[in-house]
């Protein structure tokens, strides 16, 4: 929830499941890929590709991968394709609902 105890909308697990709170490494990770995007959608003129992209990567389980490799995990263009299709209504996605 919030600083004032209200459950953030997107994040309110279901009973009985363990609650997913992003790692680390997940969330800066999510930090990059939230910089790069923007990045790209303010910067149209000159569109720095994906593969440009340095994300961190995670494991599975969200620790860090022991060997980082150059350009950005698969997961980075899943989440592109999700930020895409839930910000053509244009509203901003939130790190938590980018996550899930």
């Amino acid at each position: 929830g919030d600083a004032e105890g209200q459950p953030i909308p997107g994040t309110r697990s279901l009973p009985g499941e363990p609650k997913q709170c992003p790692t680390p490494c997940q969330l800066q990770a999510e930090q990059a890929f939230l910089g790069a995007v923007r990045a790209l959608v303010s910067n149209s003129s000159t569109l720095p590709t994906l593969s440009s992209i340095y994300i961190p990567q995670c494991s599975a389980n969200g620790q860090w991968r022991h060997v980082q490799c150059d350009g950005p995990p698969e997961q980075a263009f899943e989440w592109y394709e999700r930020w895409r299709a839930q910000n053509n209504g244009g509203q901003e996605l939130s790190p938590a609902q980018l996550l899930m």
